[in-house]
């Protein structure tokens, strides 16, 4: 069942939506963990905060938000991609010290 306040949680994601067009991803993964911490399993919010933590590059929290979002929804194709995109982005990184 969803959260009594779901009218809140749509638009904090919608704000976060407009944060990620206008290049605002720290705030717009601000208003993402408010949703997910009344609502941890909102799939929509672990996908976006997921992509604003990929454009902050923070690899390790995009990942983790991807991959519980396709827990939580595992014919998601989009999500699958985007794991698969982050993990040749890992492969291709090149080692500390390596050029």
């Amino acid at each position: 069942t969803k959260p009594e306040n779901t009218p809140i949680l749509e638009h904090k994601k919608e704000k976060s939506l407009h944060h990620i067009y206008d290049s605002k991803f720290y705030l717009a993964v601000k208003e993402l963990e408010g949703v997910l911490r009344l609502d941890p399993d909102d799939v929509t919010a672990l996908k976006r905060a997921g992509s604003a933590y990929v454009q902050l590059k923070d690899y390790r929290q995009a990942r983790q938000a991807w991959q519980k979002a396709l827990k939580l929804s595992p014919g998601d194709e989009q999500l699958k991609e985007y794991l698969e995109a982050l993990d040749r982005a890992a492969q291709q990184k090149p080692e500390p010290g390596k050029s």
